[in-house]
């Protein structure tokens, strides 16, 4: 898709964040793993290797079905079988009036699970004044990030939802991706100057965005996949690079990115590639 095309649908001041879908996510069921471990295989049966192990509370989309197995994608994109077994189907139909919203904890102190139930591990604890975004809502639990970037489940009673207008953050998040923005400061060999930073990180899948934007002056996008998120940590690996001053073209790249973000917004980004024709060098996003 072209930088083009996404900045008039996205980076652009006012336009309608919410029709953002820059990685189409997978037509099928989601699941949560009941197993403490759960080998994924390269084909639907033991015989075949184990390429990477799944943990209780994680969730996949199952994509394929045959006979006891399933073919899933997990959380980070990693694609293999599973014994069909071990995983719950979740309900499509739960409630998502809640999905998006920023949210307060009433209570002193707030055990954050792997899964949507008091039978699934504790991964760190919250406390009162918290505030953390609602992703997902299941019955009585919701599927939170905090501010610092750690996600996972949480009894909702415990969350006072915030009215849309006092969140002065950059939480642009809809039911496909993770989305970060902030104004700032753009440096780079090419450019120097204000600007706006946006982070899209697919729900499903490892696919991931940073966009550099003075939409009067300059626009740069680094596309990869994730390889860690975590804690408020991103760090990427650079497949594609587009540029205004290289008229938009989408051109093979390799590189890092790293960014920090927190309760929605951009702290700080830093991307350094490396491609025929690409002479920005290092481009630095500073939050102000």
């Amino acid at each position: 898709m072209q930088f083009q095309r996404l900045a008039s649908a996205f980076f652009i001041s006012g336009c309608a964040l919410a029709t953002v879908s820059w990685f189409a996510a997978i037509a099928g069921e989601v699941a949560v793993v009941t197993a403490k471990s759960l080998n994924v295989r390269t084909g639907p049966g033991n015989e075949y290797r184990s390429t990477y192990v799944l943990r209780q509370g994680d969730r996949v989309e199952i994509i394929e079905r045959k006979g006891e197995w399933s073919k899933i994608v997990g959380e980070r994109g990693g694609e293999g079988w599973v014994y069909a077994r071990y995983l719950d189907v979740q309900n499509s139909g739960s409630n998502n009036s809640s999905v998006g919203k920023v949210a307060v904890v009433t209570a002193k102190s707030f055990n954050v699970r792997t899964g949507p139930g008091n039978e699934y591990r504790s991964t760190y604890v919250l406390r009162q004044g918290d505030r953390v975004e609602i992703i997902e809502q299941q019955d009585e639990w919701s599927k939170i990030v905090g501010e610092s970037g750690g996600e996972g489940w949480v009894q909702a009673a415990y969350l006072s939802e915030q009215d849309s207008g006092s969140n002065s953050g950059g939480d642009f998040s809809n039911e496909t991706n993770y989305v970060y923005r902030s104004n700032g400061k753009i440096e780079n060999a090419r450019y120097s100057g204000p600007g706006s930073a946006t982070v899209v990180m697919a729900k499903r899948g490892n696919n991931f965005s940073l966009g550099l934007v003075n939409p009067a002056k300059f626009s740069v996008e680094y596309i990869g996949t994730l390889r860690s998120n975590f804690e408020g940590n991103i760090q990427g690996q650079i497949n594609n690079f587009q540029s205004s001053a290289l008229g938009y073209r989408t051109l093979p790249a390799s590189g890092d990115c790293n960014i920090q973000v927190s309760g929605g917004t951009i702290r700080s980004a830093s991307c350094l590639v490396n491609g025929t024709n690409i002479d920005h060098g290092k481009s630095t996003f500073t939050a102000q």
